[in-house]
C-alpha cells in the first residue's frame, strides 16, 4: 500500500490546479500500486468541484467495488467527507 499525503497542497485544496496536480498523482501511483491510502493531515477543507475533479473521476473510473477496495481516505474531517461524497454524487449523476 502507498501512503500519499495531500498537506503539500493545503491546507484548502479549492482550485482545478490542485485538483487536477492530485488527480494525475493518485492516477499514477493507481498504476503502480493495487491500493493507496489517501492521508488528509492538515487538510481543513475542500471544495466540491476538486472533490469531484479528483474522487468522483476516480470512482467514475475503476467504478464502486474497486473505488472502495483500492482508495483508503485517512485523517479527512467530516466536512472534508461529506465534501467528497457529495463529488462523487455529483460525477456520477453527469
Amino acid at each position: 500500500m502507498k501512503v500519499i499525503s495531500l498537506n503539500p497542497y493545503g491546507p484548502i485544496i479549492s482550485n482545478e490546479t490542485q485538483g487536477a496536480g492530485i488527480h494525475r498523482l493518485l492516477c499514477e501511483e493507481l498504476s503502480k500500486n493495487d491500493i493507496i491510502e489517501v492521508q488528509f493531515n492538515g487538510i481543513v477543507a475542500m471544495v466540491t468541484l476538486c472533490a469531484k475533479q479528483i474522487f468522483g473521476q476516480l470512482y467514475k473510473d475503476l467504478g464502486a467495488a474497486e473505488f472502495k477496495r483500492r482508495i483508503k481516505l485517512t485523517n479527512a474531517n467530516e466536512d472534508i467527507k461529506a465534501v467528497i461524497i457529495e463529488g462523487i454524487t455529483n460525477a456520477i449523476s453527469n
